[in-house]
């Protein structure tokens, strides 16, 4: 299967990106123009490509990277929908990902440049570089503008549980309301009222086998 690579500059029209795309795909067979919308609209009519990788910098900053098994990419007035996907987040300084979001779906707006995870059967998860603090919850915002000297932040205004490594290799559960983080996730700030410690030890597998998959029952 061949993969589509794509580097793309913050403000970038979303026009301009799928004229790229359309461009970087002559001859691949993974390209699929899905034609539903009536005529003279064909501004609507998405190209769907599988296996993309998508480059996004800050200056001579790389920001971070997206790789989705499935894209659907629009000319005009409509965002950028992702499929099992993950998206690695580079520091200011370094060439590692600081941490790492994985997610079922996503949607890019290159109008704002902001970018949503949304869960779908399961939580979404970011895990920190050094696995010391992962987090849990049914969707995501990045903002590459937003946050302390405006070099990105994470936030969601739904219920979240984070993970917090204890040196015997366990982790202390949080749960709260809202919260934002820069990309390293070197701080969590909650939204809305307290955190709540749960259990002190947790085991990771166990925790994600019974609270990762969505369930009206089981919610963040």
């Amino acid at each position: 299967m061949r993969s589509l690579f794509l580097t793309t500059r913050r403000r970038l029209a979303a026009t301009s990106l799928v004229v790229a795309l359309a461009g970087s795909l002559v001859g691949c067979n993974d390209l699929e123009v899905i034609s539903n919308s009536a005529p003279g609209t064909s501004d609507e009519i998405p190209i769907r490509v599988s296996g993309m990788t998508l480059n996004t910098y800050q200056g001579a900053r790389l920001d971070h990277v997206i790789r989705a098994e499935e894209a659907s990419l629009f000319q005009r007035g409509r965002d950028t929908e992702l499929t099992g996907l993950s998206m690695d987040f580079y520091p200011p300084e370094g060439d590692e990902p600081a941490s790492t979001l994985e997610a079922e779906r996503g949607v890019i707006n290159f109008e704002t440049d902001t970018f949503v995870a949304l869960a779908q059967t399961e939580h979404i998860r970011i895990t920190r570089a050094d696995e010391g603090i992962l987090l849990y919850t049914r969707d995501f915002i990045y903002d590459p503008s937003a946050g302390p000297g405006g070099e990105g932040e994470l936030y969601t205004e739904n219920p979240f549980i984070m993970l917090k490594a204890n040196p015997d290799g366990t982790y202390q559960e949080v749960r709260g309301n809202g919260m934002r983080s820069d990309r390293q996730l070197s701080y969590v700030a909650i939204e809305r009222g307290n955190r709540t410690l749960g259990r002190p030890h947790v085991d990771v597998e166990e925790f994600e086998r019974i609270n990762r998959p969505l369930s009206q029952e089981a919610t963040p």
